[in-house]
């Protein structure tokens, strides 16, 4: 029984340290995601990178969450992925409270205590609290860290950035280059004709300061 008492609290402490781990990644992540297109992050590059390449190939990116949160999910933290880290905080913080449930369950039915290698004794109230106490805290990480609020505003700026931004440059480039170039040689030719209207002589007016200056300056090079 002692040593289920010490897999309850090993399985709180690390499934405690995997949401600690998770919370601080997705800040970091989310970091970079605010600034993508300068971001030299390892999951923005290839998020952009893939995105580029797709329209290269004149494949368009039909659904962009599904995309972002597939690389999002597979991104790799100490070999693992976000994903297979999330799903083992969830195992540790299960296996907590159903070890608690079965240890407290097994010596209230039995009235039993719990006799440690080196001699020590521990009474049912004493395993209650040290079983149900990690289990408490694991619940009260959960409800503070809140990670699955993290990897969505992760999530929001990513495809806000690819949706918004990227993507409409992109299948202008790639779909509708020709439309692309007349719209903006409509665009120059139009404000060039309204600076040639500007700089005309007609349309220049001039303070008597001005003149003064000008007429100063005419005369101090024309001797």
């Amino acid at each position: 029984m002692s040593y289920m008492i010490s897999a309850i609290i090993g399985a709180a402490v690390f499934g405690g340290a995997i949401r600690t781990m998770l919370s601080f990644t997705y800040l970091k992540v989310r970091k970079e995601a605010e600034s993508m297109g300068k971001s030299t992050h390892p999951l923005m590059k290839t998020l952009m990178k893939r995105f580029h390449t797709s329209y290269e190939l004149k494949l368009r990116i039909q659904n962009v969450d599904i995309y972002v949160e597939k690389y999002l999910r597979s991104y790799k933290k100490a070999g693992i992925s976000l994903g297979a880290w999330e799903t083992w905080s969830e195992v540790f913080f299960a296996v907590s409270v159903l070890g608690c449930i079965a240890v407290n369950a097994y010596l209230i039915w039995t009235n039993a205590s719990v006799q440690w290698q080196n001699g020590a004794e521990w009474s049912k109230m004493t395993v209650f609290c040290s079983t149900l106490i990690p289990c408490v805290v694991l619940y009260l990480q959960d409800m503070i860290l809140n990670i699955p609020e993290h990897r969505k505003q992760v999530k929001v700026e990513i495809v806000d950035y690819l949706e918004n931004v990227c993507q409409p440059r992109l299948e202008n480039d790639m779909f509708h280059k020709k439309e692309m170039e007349e719209y903006q040689k409509e665009y120059f030719d139009q404000e060039r004709k309204q600076l040639d209207q500007l700089l005309q002589p007609e349309q220049i007016r001039f303070t008597k300061e001005e003149q003064q200056v000008i007429e100063e300056v005419l005369r101090e090079y024309m001797v």
